[in-house]
């Protein structure tokens, strides 16, 4: 990721995040099992320094995971809002040319 994307980054995270919690606000049922998704934006050779200050929280690279920016998922719901408004959180910045993908994890 380049300094330019990074320096882009703020923006279009709030904008993701706007769009996630319009799809969970619009979620009328909260059922199905509680989750712990979100979105990740691969941060593959970026320095923690030079994402401090962007919402979330840089993970290493594990066997499953590159190294990558963990998005919070901050909307309302635990189950079927939260994917909604995470499936909405990641169609909202790959539209806006962010490269990233949806970690899905089971509570």
């Amino acid at each position: 990721m380049t300094k330019e994307q990074l320096a882009g980054l703020p923006a279009k995270i709030r904008a993701a995040t706007q769009a996630g919690h319009e799809a969970a606000d619009a979620c009328p049922d909260d059922g199905g099992s509680a989750n712990l998704d979100h979105v990740v934006i691969p941060m593959r050779g970026v320095r923690a320094s030079a994402v401090k200050g962007l919402p979330g929280d840089l993970w290493d690279a594990s066997t499953w995971h590159p190294r990558g920016l963990h998005l919070a998922a901050p909307f309302a719901g635990i189950g079927n809002r939260r994917a909604a408004g995470v499936q909405a959180m990641h169609k909202s910045l790959q539209a806006q040319g962010v490269s990233c993908y949806v970690y899905y994890q089971l509570d």
